[in-house]
């Protein structure tokens, strides 16, 4: 099977089709429009033919952006079943209740890697590199490093939140680089669980707040890292310029049973970027920590 990867000619949004659908698509349209909402670009080629399904599957699909399509649709509840891939154990399938969609950001779940994520430039070299003072601080204490709470990652980040969406919250409030979500952006905000779920953390309003796209990004590559690493715990003390809206944070690591700081790193809300060699260069400090 061979995959072709495709780019909108407006937003420029890249994307993998298998050639059949392609060819299917190309049969009964004489171009194939972008799935962006409102987008009027069209996909084009984009490279040469890729014939390994994981680099394929690496980063978006054209299946699940057109799925994002009807993410808004109600969905009722029905049964369905949740491998806990993230547990120390095999995996396990287990059926539980998918709730009313209720979260205009949901999209159908597709096998997440950061990759995904990637903006095509790098982090910028003018970020701040220590905390702001005067801003209210949300912290969620150390923590220990666990297996995914059952469940968890199911749950909508909207309805803590006051049923409210990050990027419409962010906008509210003037937060910087507040942009309007559509599947295809960047530049918007999302709620972002502080301790992350794969590392044990809940979706509460305690443990969630508003931060930029590259933000969010950036530590999903950290919570990447850190999965599994059960010896470890976690600090994270956001600087919010607004209520809930991380303008900067401070995420620590710490070995757990004599509590020694083994990373800090100093992360500024006001990022737009955050590519695959930041991906490498943060993988590379955490080792270099002993992480």
């Amino acid at each position: 099977m061979s995959w072709r990867r495709l780019q909108c000619s407006v937003c420029k949004t890249v994307m993998s089709i298998p050639l059949d659908q392609l060819a299917t698509l190309l049969r009964t349209h004489t171009v194939v429009g972008c799935t962006a909402p409102h987008c009027p670009g069209i996909l084009v080629a984009r490279g040469r033919i890729i014939t390994r399904r994981s680099t394929a599957e690496s980063g978006a699909t054209y299946a699940f952006q057109v799925a994002r399509q009807a993410r808004k649709r109600s969905l009722p509840p029905v049964e369905y079943f949740v491998d806990e891939e993230e547990d120390d154990g095999p995996v396990v399938s287990k059926p539980i209740k998918r709730q009313k969609a209720q979260d205009d950001d949901w999209a159908p779940p597709e096998q997440y890697t950061p990759a995904m994520r990637f903006t095509r430039q790098s982090m910028e070299t003018n970020l701040r590199k220590k905390a702001p003072t005067g801003l209210t601080l949300k912290h969620v204490a150390q923590s220990k490093i666990t297996a995914a709470v059952y469940g968890e990652r199911s749950k909508c980040t909207n309805t803590p939140m006051g049923k409210v969406s990050a990027w419409s919250h962010a906008k509210k409030h003037g937060a910087p680089n507040a942009g309007r979500y559509t599947p295809a952006s960047q530049n918007h905000y999302e709620w972002c669980h502080l301790q992350g779920v794969s590392l044990g953390g809940y979706t509460l309003a305690s443990n969630l707040v508003a931060g930029h796209y590259a933000l969010n990004t950036y530590m999903s590559v950290v919570e990447e890292h850190l999965r599994g690493k059960t010896a470890f715990a976690v600090d994270i003390q956001v600087h919010c310029s607004a209520p809930d809206v991380a303008d900067f944070i401070v995420y620590a690591i710490y070995r757990d049973h004599d509590k020694k700081l083994m990373k800090k790193l100093n992360m500024d809300g006001r990022m737009k970027c955050f590519s695959a060699l930041d991906r490498i260069r943060v993988k590379q400090d955490l080792k270099s920590a002993g992480l």
